[in-house]
């Protein structure tokens, strides 16, 4: 009979290879990924959970987020062209990867998702009208407005 302290001994060392052995693929081009915690088979009486990989190396980084990830000056970079009306996410792509050409591996959609949140952020949770409607009665504008049943701006005049 494994005492549970033998047992908690060996799930602990299972998931501590487990992360070393992940660091060490994501640090060299690859990744491992966990079935699930549901998915565990018997090793020498000790229910382990089970590892496997669905793919071969990407030959791509930008296949993975986590390499798509940008540094935090161009993330600063980012938010100042996203600041300027008229720039496309097509013309930041290219000027951020100017800027660090070793972390490029992002794509145009990134920063197509990013521009949203920034812009979602700079709402404060208002949709557009709500944040226009807003801005006229900050200005000192009349605004009415009318809303439908789930409390929704629906209409300004």
């Amino acid at each position: 009979m494994i005492s549970s302290a033998t047992r908690f001994r060996g799930c602990r060392l299972a998931h501590e290879l487990f992360v070393f052995l992940t660091d060490f693929h994501r640090d060299n081009g690859a990744s491992l990924i966990k079935a699930s915690a549901s998915a565990k088979r018997e090793i020498d009486g000790i229910s382990q959970p089970t590892y496997f990989h669905n793919h071969g190396q990407s030959l791509d980084p930008s296949a993975h987020s986590l390499y798509r990830r940008r540094t935090p000056a161009q993330q600063a970079k980012e938010r100042e062209l996203a600041a300027e009306r008229g720039i496309r996410a097509r013309e930041i792509t290219s000027i951020i990867r100017k800027t660090d050409p070793d972390h490029a591996f992002f794509r145009k959609k990134d920063i197509y998702n990013d521009r949203q949140a920034i812009k979602r952020e700079s709402l404060d949770g208002l949709t557009s009208t709500q944040a226009f409607v807003k801005l006229l009665e900050a200005a000192g504008i009349k605004v009415s407005t009318s809303y439908d049943d789930d409390g929704r701006l629906e209409a300004a005049f």
